[in-house]
């Protein structure tokens, strides 16, 4: 498994880059998952939660190799 952490400026670009193609949202608690639009409203939402938070975006990538898996 290869993990790559990656701090970014908008929850838009972020939220536009998890949901290409081929992805897949495994679990989500605290937002609506109707579009891409809605999810970064929310993410918007609960950073004015906290205004003094300055980086609030981040991504955390997770890349599982299957041939690897099976081989276990």
């Amino acid at each position: 498994m290869i993990a790559k952490i990656i701090e970014g400026r908008s929850f838009g670009g972020c939220v536009g880059y998890a949901l290409k193609k081929d992805s897949e949202i495994i679990h989500v608690n605290g937002l609506r998952t109707d579009s891409a639009k809605t999810i970064t409203q929310d993410f918007n939402f609960q950073r004015m939660l906290n205004p003094r938070l300055g980086k609030a975006v981040g991504h955390i990538i997770l890349s599982v190799s299957y041939t690897h898996l099976r081989a276990h």
